[in-house]
């Protein structure tokens, strides 16, 4: 693959924060995303308390499908959990974690022994998020195995943007309110929330610093250095950043707390009082990306990512050339597959249906599909269906080297100039290049109607009341002429 397993997430958090409100580019969006606010460990049975903790709590959403760490610690940087303080310690999300679909969540944790050969595991798990199957904005995940029993408080936020919280700091530095430790914590909150009321479930707080007095001064200058900065904010809702400042002994001697409102973009300042102390802090904002490849569409890539390896999804020159035209249909070189593609649309109803049919080099027909749309946007729209259908069904049946014919022009010069951010059609174009960003071969080629003749037929054969027909290694009676002088001449 053109990944590594481990290979963590690269997109950043503020990705459309420069962008003008207003004026943000169609992929940016406001999503449904999946915030893991604590992990409890909890009913340990294999082990004694306290316990060193290392290891890997992580997400995998569709936009990346790369790990997303929550917690992330090495052998020589374990967390020491005990009884009284069980919630690990979490310095992540990078970014918000989209739950669109369903997300990937990775758990590798173990306990440190005497020596490295000591090490145990304490929990090895794999699940899927599924947020369709969630209701409730808050819930509690348990998994219960063997050796312990994990308790991950979750937050499903419907229409969020992710905030970035950073510059935290006291306005006059040289006065220290956090001289035996403070506390850092936000929750995001629905705007009917009584904003009198300060107190929050603590496993449904997200902890952005927790420095007590035992543990290493965080204050430099004034400035707190925040254990966690990514959080997800709905759009319609809130956020409170709670800050406490601890005694000697570790009780809270004194707090504050100031409500958020999100923006869709650009930075935000706020202030809180301390008993007589202000502290300041920078919010940005920003929206989401559904699909990395419309980050790498857009040039917006990051510089250390390794390059894309196939070189035939990309233009090699900044200027379009023409597109090849083909009169008539010809069978692909070895080991290609070719898919013929076109699409009818009823102008009045804005109704119509996609076909599509897949031949080989010997011209031997292995699918033809036809598909029906209820709701079609334009022609435009309806053949960009038919090729998005087209390259799914060629995976479908495991092609890897894939050229799609199409009769629409505007569409393939569209996809060949990677010109299309700004067209009706760009979702589907962008839901086509996700579909074939792992295939090792793919054109998309502009043909005639009389070469293109067998998918303009397929998609004649459906219908409100015939919604989906498949052929599989058959030709059916209305393709037996097409196929006949198509793929054998001479009879």
């Amino acid at each position: 693959g053109k990944h590594c397993f481990e290979d963590l997430t690269l997109i950043s958090p503020m990705l459309f924060t420069h962008y003008t409100p207003g004026f943000m580019p169609i992929h940016a969006v406001p999503a449904r995303t999946l915030q893991i606010c604590s992990i409890k460990v909890t009913d340990v049975k294999l082990f004694e308390w306290p316990l060193q903790v290392y290891g890997v709590v992580a997400a995998r959403d569709a936009v990346d499908e790369h790990r997303n760490p929550i917690f992330l610690r090495s052998r020589d940087d374990c967390q020491i959990l005990n009884e009284a303080d069980p919630f690990l310690y979490l310095t992540s999300p990078v970014r918000a974690i989209m739950s669109e679909k369903p997300v990937h969540i990775e758990i590798q944790l173990k306990v440190k022994g005497t020596a490295a050969f000591e090490d145990r595991a304490l929990l090895s798990y794999v699940f899927y998020y599924d947020g369709d199957y969630y209701e409730a904005s808050l819930s509690t995940i348990i998994i219960e195995k063997h050796s312990c029993t994990l308790e991950l408080g979750a937050q499903q936020l419907k229409r969020s943007v992710q905030a970035t919280i950073f510059g935290v700091h006291v306005a006059d530095y040289k006065s220290n309110p956090f001289e035996h430790g403070v506390r850092v914590v936000c929750s995001s909150l629905s705007q009917q929330h009584d904003t009198k009321d300060a107190d929050e479930s603590p496993s449904m707080e997200v902890v952005l610093l927790d420095s007590k007095v035992e543990r290493k001064c965080v204050v430099k200058r004034g400035y707190l250095n925040l254990s966690r900065q990514v959080v997800s904010v709905n759009l319609s809702g809130k956020l409170k950043v709670l800050i406490q400042a601890y005694t000697p002994s570790g009780e809270i001697m004194t707090q504050g707390h100031v409500f958020v409102m999100p923006k869709t973009s650009n930075t935000s300042q706020h202030a809180c009082d301390l008993d007589g102390f202000k502290v300041e802090f920078t919010v940005a904002w920003s929206f989401l990306v559904q699909d990395e490849e419309h980050i790498l569409m857009n040039g917006r890539v990051d510089p250390l990512a390794p390059c894309p390896s196939e070189p035939s999804l990309f233009l090699k020159e900044t200027t379009t050339k023409p597109t090849k035209v083909v009169q008539k249909w010809q069978p692909p070189d070895h080991p290609l597959i070719k898919v013929n593609v076109d699409a009818s649309f009823h102008e009045v109803a804005q109704q119509g249906g996609t076909g599509l049919g897949i031949r080989n080099h010997e011209g031997t027909l292995l699918r033809a599909q036809a598909i029906w749309y209820d709701a079609g946007l334009s022609a435009m729209a309806m053949e960009a269906y038919a090729i998005r259908d087209g390259v799914q069904m060629a995976r479908n049946i495991g092609m890897r080297k894939v050229i799609v014919e199409t009769n629409a022009q505007t569409v393939a010069n569209m996809w060949n100039a990677r010109c299309f951010d700004h067209s009706e059609i760009a979702a589907t174009l962008h839901e086509i290049r996700k579909l074939c960003w792992n295939l090792e071969e793919f054109r998309l080629v502009f043909t005639t109607r009389e070469a293109n003749e067998l998918a303009h037929l397929c998609a004649q054969q459906c219908s409100a009341s015939r919604r989906r027909c498949l052929w599989i290694n058959y030709i059916p009676a209305f393709l037996a002429d097409c196929v006949r002088k198509e793929c054998n001449p001479t009879i």
